[in-house]
């Protein structure tokens, strides 16, 4: 999981659960390349409904942008379009 939020692209640190994907990690390097690094840390379940953007990765989906969670609702943002051309390259 990714999200933007003023500014800042943000994934759950590891320490507690998730999954060191290949999806991740390209999208780490990828964005890290393009001067934007992503910061890794606790992600508190509030601050998602917080977010400018949200979305999802794995390598089966690639990049998933969420649109919904309960009453919140997304347009897809510029990272996550960033994220789905990045990966149809790969």
């Amino acid at each position: 999981m990714f999200l933007v939020q003023a500014g800042e692209l943000v994934t759950p640190s590891l320490d507690r659960a998730g999954v060191a994907g290949v999806m991740r990690a390209a999208l780490i390097a990828f964005f890290a390349a393009q001067g934007r690094p992503v910061v890794e840390r606790d992600v508190d379940p509030a601050e998602l409904a917080r977010a400018d953007e949200l979305f999802v990765t794995n390598a089966l989906i690639g990049v998933w942008p969420v649109r919904a969670l309960g009453a919140r609702t997304w347009a897809v943002g510029p990272l996550a379009r960033a994220a789905q051309a990045q990966v149809a390259t790969l």
